[in-house]
């Protein structure tokens, strides 16, 4: 792979790494507010069941997009200490260059294609 290559994937996935940190914090944020402790002071009426449920479920829904998000910061960061170890790019499965094609779409693979395919990524 060309160094200018190099290059514009590690700005990219340093852009990418920040991305999904402002992400996590505002989500975060969204799982530990409780909407109801402050809707409750201002609303006289009583809290319906079914907002509780709505509330859990929104809750829920937040917990999972976190995990995925961590999970996907995790792989970036692996990538950007590949590239520092100039190993990025390389299948670690056979061994082979992974298709610059394939990196522009998947900047943190780890695989590629023809691997990906068969391990199923």
């Amino acid at each position: 792979m060309r160094a200018s290559d190099l290059k514009k994937f590690e700005k990219m996935l340093i852009d990418m790494k920040k991305d999904l940190q402002e992400k996590l914090k505002e989500l975060e944020e969204k799982i530990d507010e409780n909407p109801l402790d402050s809707s409750f002071e201002t609303n006289p009426y009583p809290i319906h069941l079914s907002d509780l449920g709505t509330d859990e479920e929104i809750r829920e829904s937040n917990a999972e997009l976190y995990a995925r998000l961590s999970e996907k910061l995790k792989d970036v960061e692996y990538a950007l200490i590949k590239i520092r170890d100039k190993t990025y790019g390389i299948c670690e499965n056979c061994g082979g260059e992974i298709s610059v094609k394939r990196l522009k779409a998947l900047p943190f693979t780890r695989y590629c294609l023809k691997c990906a395919e068969i391990l199923r990524e």
